[in-house]
């Protein structure tokens, strides 16, 4: 039981890891988008 409430967890942290990557990519190409425009 308490091993899987710790995979939870790390699944859980993993997940919300990826995402963070995947939001700052696309304000990478946002700002290079913006930048280019200007």
């Amino acid at each position: 039981m308490k091993r899987d409430s710790y995979y939870d967890i790390d699944w859980a942290g993993a997940k919300v890891q990826n995402n963070l990557k995947y939001k700052r990519e696309i304000y990478g190409i946002y700002t290079m988008f913006m930048v280019f425009l200007m």
